[in-house]
């Protein structure tokens, strides 16, 4: 089981450096633990909330996955970022 922990310092807020990575978050967007999800799914919103133009690219690419699971919780995510970015969400498809 992780142990996640939010560092000193760990900021959610949508940045660049958030940005940079922003693919990589995105292609882990059905993590199995549900703690990393929290924490994935707030970064991921505020990165769509501040960055639409460059950030809504790589969500497209989940969205038309073969998978229905993740292009399910893409969408979900999605939608909940652009009505509420900065919020905390459990998501279980």
């Amino acid at each position: 089981m992780y142990q996640v922990s939010t560092p000193a310092g760990l900021q959610y807020g949508a940045n660049e450096k958030w940005l940079t990575a922003f693919p990589q978050l995105v292609s882990r967007i059905l993590h199995p633990e549900p703690s990393v999800n929290t924490v994935l799914y707030k970064i991921i919103a505020g990165v769509i909330h501040k960055y639409p133009n460059q950030a809504l690219w790589p969500m497209v690419g989940v969205m038309r996955s073969n998978r229905s699971e993740r292009s399910k919780v893409c969408r979900i995510v999605l939608d909940r970022a652009v009505r509420h970015p900065f919020i905390l969400y459990h998501l279980h498809p």
